[in-house]
């Protein structure tokens, strides 16, 4: 059931969606303070400087892969705003969580980086900012389903966000299992929890193309 809006309801709701687009933008920003030159030498070689930069591979992993996630999140939440024109208390508390835990992934990360290679708790702690999002993502797509009558939503939108959920429930045991590849776990745990949300995404598009055939032309 969509919520009749007024003008202030509307300038409310914008407001809103101003302030999440800048503290995203400003998280990926941040993500790259992370990423330091080297401290050699100035007359260092060619073949040191290219091991120093080789031995910085999990700060690289860890921001390629914040960014990539801060921006799925940015567009997921931007596609469940699209056509949210009101903004309730409920909207907002549930946007701020969900902020909350977008301006602690620059952290997670530099964390990640760091010490994502020698400890597990780097990962426990990386993967549970990253579920803390996606509940509270879970959260503000409830509030906007509510407010809106968008009939084009489909549920493996929902799948994608509870299939990385359990990604991370599984990444941060594995963590310590796999000591010492922290880093490579949790991408191999998102890695399959993409195909694994991809495989859910096609057998239900097959299913709902059988439910609902093509009409016929009338001849």
């Amino acid at each position: 059931m969509t919520e009749k809006s007024t003008p202030a309801d509307e300038r409310a709701a914008l407001r809103l969606f101003a302030l999440t687009d800048a503290v995203f933008a400003i998280a990926m920003t941040l993500l790259a303070i992370d990423l330091k030159v080297p401290d050699l030498p100035p007359d260092v070689t060619s073949a040191e400087l290219t091991r120093a930069i080789g031995e910085q591979w999990p700060s690289y992993v860890a921001f390629a892969l914040s960014f990539y996630l801060i921006a799925k999140y940015w567009v997921r939440h931007h596609r469940e705003m699209r056509h949210v024109v009101t903004s309730t208390p409920a909207l907002v508390g549930r946007t701020i969580a969900l902020l909350f835990t977008i301006t602690a992934m620059p952290f997670a990360a530099a964390l990640l980086g760091q010490h994502g290679s020698t400890g597990g708790i780097a990962v426990v702690i990386y993967s549970g900012v990253n579920a803390a999002a996606l509940l509270a993502l879970l959260s503000v797509d409830r509030e906007s389903r509510r407010l809106t009558a968008d009939e084009d939503r489909s549920a493996s939108s929902t799948a994608d966000l509870v299939c990385d959920l359990l990604a991370y429930l599984v990444a941060a045991p594995a963590a310590y299992l796999f000591a010492g590849h922290g880093v490579i776990a949790l991408t191999v745990c998102l890695v399959a929890s993409g195909r694994t949300a991809g495989v859910i995404r096609r057998r239900r598009e097959r299913r709902a193309a059988v439910a609902s055939p093509p009409a016929t032309p009338a001849g």
